[in-house]
């Protein structure tokens, strides 16, 4: 496969068409059942069935004559014996049919001539499991809907991908993993002594630069966590529990258009904040404490990756603020270092300067072992600073580019920028900074000349938080409605 030729290239929908005859009920939302939601031309809310064609289109050209391609949605979760867990389909099968139905496959293929075709595998209609689960789209409704080439029951997946097979005189096959041990049995059965490869960094390549309707979600998914993070600040005060604050958040996220949190939060107070991906979220939130919330909501496959800080008080004491400041300016830094051309690795090492720069400031490095160059590497800095600036994202919350453009930043390509500081209760540590915690994240998408911050309304400067939560009329809104 050849991934360079779609690097480069956005993929922007361009002209309208839809199935004016799709009237009917199916698996998921539409817009003949869901106009609140969704345009007549859209297949998921804010994607567009041109847009879906585009997508393919651009995986069809980076596949070699005689491949075919199988790629699996996820399956249901179980969370209890029969009980699953809400639905989330796998972001690459979601990426290029929109088919948001559990347990779905696509096989797309593309014939020694290079004509291109795939094929939609849905189960079949059943009464008896709609009565209890919801509609069923069907292969008739999937055909109509999302536009494969054809349409199979999935009790024939077997069979038809043996037909398939016989179809290509020795093909490439791919098979992109998800789970459905069904499927992937066989496809390596059928496939005999045939190599079956991931096709993970093709959808890498198509998915790493992110295009129009894919910025237009991210900014919509980010309005609703900033909202989201405005209701957690106004309903901080002491003594109520981490949990309050995530339900809060989830709330504001739900209504105001979010399917859900894009991932369990970090809602840590105070001494929890020194485990970067505290979870647990049921500690009671102290008076003197500062509260590290790393969340964000998720609208229509499209997350958002955001933490902030603040004071369970509503005042950061001078420690507090002096620790906050400083994780503020590194974080501004970074930010405007976040340009083209630069590579990971050097904002990596400019994450650990400037950390180094402040830790100097604030008396936790000795000054007489050199300045801030000098003192990067310290294993103080990596105590101090144990991650990473950042990472990709797109709809995966941690995305991972294919290797040619994985060490540098490239025109729309989207990532998080969080440094951090975290001082353990230690004796290499001045008393006064000992169990504080700061990380703060924004979400940027890098443009041609610089970048683009999607998240900068949220709260982070200091003034701003205070007077999110000194609002006499706000503050503490929503806590009563989520006391135990």
């Amino acid at each position: 496969m050849n991934t360079s030729r779609l690097v480069p290239r956005a993929c922007r929908a361009q002209g309208e068409r839809w199935y004016s005859a799709m009237t009917e009920r199916i698996g998921q939302a539409t817009p003949f059942t869901h106009p609140h939601l969704m345009k007549k031309n859209e297949v998921t809310p804010g994607i567009s069935e041109t847009e879906y064609e585009t997508r393919r289109r651009a995986l069809m050209k980076g596949l070699n004559p005689g491949t075919v391609l199988v790629v699996c949605g996820y399956p249901t979760k179980v969370m209890t014996r029969d009980i699953p867990y809400a639905f989330r389909q796998e972001s690459n099968f979601w990426f290029l049919t929109g088919c948001l139905e559990p347990g779905a496959v696509a096989v797309f293929e593309k014939s020694p001539s290079s004509e291109a075709t795939w094929t939609l595998f849905v189960e079949e209609k059943n009464p008896q499991k709609e009565l209890w689960e919801g509609v069923m789209t069907g292969t008739e409704n999937a055909k109509k809907y999302f536009g494969p080439t054809a349409a199979v029951e999935k009790k024939r997946f077997a069979e038809t991908f043996r037909s398939i097979l016989k179809t290509h005189s020795n093909p490439t096959v791919y098979l992109h993993k998800t789970g459905q041990t069904d499927v992937e049995t066989h496809v390596k059965s059928e496939a005999g002594e045939l190599k079956v490869d991931s096709p993970d960094i093709l959808f890498d390549a198509l998915r790493t630069c992110k295009n129009y309707p894919q910025l237009d979600m991210h900014t919509k998914s980010a309005s609703i966590t900033d909202y989201a993070f405005r209701a957690a600040m106004r309903s901080t005060v002491p003594g109520i529990s981490e949990a309050h604050i995530y339900a809060v958040m989830e709330y504001a996220a739900r209504i105001k258009g979010a399917q859900w949190l894009a991932y369990p939060p970090v809602i840590a107070g105070g001494a929890a904040g020194l485990s970067l991906h505290y979870v647990q979220n049921m500690q009671t939130l102290k008076s003197g404490d500062l509260l590290l919330v790393d969340a964000g909501a998720e609208y229509w496959g499209h997350p958002t990756d955001v933490t902030r800080t603040w004071p369970v008080d509503g005042v950061f004491s001078e420690p507090q603020r002096d620790v906050y400041e400083a994780v503020l300016r590194i974080h501004k830094q970074l930010i405007d270092a976040a340009t083209p051309g630069t590579t990971v690795a050097s904002l990596q090492h400019l994450n650990r300067v400037l950390t180094a720069r402040e830790l100097l400031h604030l008396g936790v490095l000795d000054k007489t072992k050199g300045d801030e160059e000098a003192q990067a590497g310290s294993p103080i800095v990596s105590t101090v600073f144990p991650h990473a600036f950042g990472h990709f994202m797109g709809m995966d919350i941690h995305e991972q580019p294919p290797p040619q453009i994985r060490d540098k930043l490239h025109p729309r390509t989207m990532h998080t920028i969080e440094p951090g500081m975290y001082f353990p209760y230690s004796d290499i540590i001045p008393e006064k900074y000992r169990g504080i915690s700061v990380r703060i994240e924004d979400n940027i998408i890098i443009a041609s000349d610089g970048n683009l911050n999607l998240t900068q309304s949220i709260p982070k400067e200091i003034d701003e938080i205070e007077h999110e939560m000194r609002d006499s009329d706000k503050r503490g809104e929503l806590v009563e409605s989520f006391a135990f």
